[in-house]
């Protein structure tokens, strides 16, 4: 509106230095302030622009480096405990040795057969055959359940998935956050339904209990102090989304948010 009321005036003093020839010194004077005032908005502009794009590369580097945090974490939890499998199948390896040398077949069957039952239970709570998805998946996963929240999943082959791994991976990430921290605020009893599902196209619904939202168009305003600060998990969601021309729905209902995603399943050249 500033360079165009500008415009405005400037029009106004040259018709009026035109009518008043006398004052034309002192119109120029003013013509030359506002393209110097111009000059000066058009500089603050772009200086808000690329402070608002730096602030908004802090961020994403700062949610990078908590999803690597998260991701070593997760990494130091499972080596633990393969040292443990490890430990635990030496001793289990011995067993079985000293049962076939002393010719207890039919114990060392059933001493098998009792570790194949058991071995079932340590399985991937996840397993889609696609070993990106399934550790991103697992780990957000076990950070659910270990906050106390519910978390179900319904998935089927990604092996033959062609889409750049790393985008998938934050998609499906900043929406299992988004759940987990929506589950954490709405208390007890929260629950999060996932579903990855491959055919011609890669669809996906993440459901969480949730507190009431408001969703304004494409947009879920904040409540967060310094709502300039957030919300760029959501928006790194939908900008991936639109790179591929994929769709995307978000609705809350009776406790429950719901964000559905569909994308063609061919890699971006």
């Amino acid at each position: 509106m500033f360079p165009l009321a500008s415009f405005v005036v400037l029009l106004t003093l040259i018709f009026t230095s035109l009518n008043f020839p006398n004052n034309s010194s002192a119109f120029l004077l003013c013509g030359i302030f506002l393209v110097v005032a111009n000059i000066a908005v058009f500089l603050l502009l772009d200086w808000v622009d690329s402070s608002d794009e730096a602030i908004k590369q802090k961020l994403a580097l700062e949610q990078t480096v908590q999803l690597q945090a998260q991701n070593m974490s997760a990494l130091g939890k499972a080596y633990s405990e393969q040292r443990k499998i490890t430990h635990d199948f030496n001793s289990q390896l011995e067993t079985i040795g000293c049962l076939l040398k002393n010719g207890d077949n039919k114990d060392a069957i059933e001493f098998v057969t009792a570790l194949q039952a058991k071995q079932t239970t340590r399985s991937l709570l996840v397993n889609t055959h696609h070993p990106i998805v399934d550790a991103l998946l697992n780990q957000k996963a076990y950070i659910a359940k270990d906050k106390n929240i519910q978390i179900h999943f319904e998935v089927n082959d990604l092996s033959n998935l062609q889409l750049d791994s790393v985008d998938i991976t934050t998609i499906l990430g900043n929406l299992l956050d988004n759940a987990i921290e929506a589950c954490v605020i709405y208390g007890e009893n929260s629950q999060i339904q996932v579903k990855v599902l491959l055919g011609n196209t890669l669809f996906f619904a993440i459901r969480n209990t949730c507190k009431p939202v408001k969703i304004i168009g494409e947009y879920i305003p904040t409540t967060k102090p310094n709502a300039q600060l957030h919300g760029f998990g959501l928006e790194n969601v939908k900008t991936l989304l639109r790179k591929y021309n994929g769709e995307y729905a978000m609705e809350y209902d009776e406790g429950w948010f719901t964000f559905t995603g569909e994308i063609d399943n061919y890699p971006i050249l």
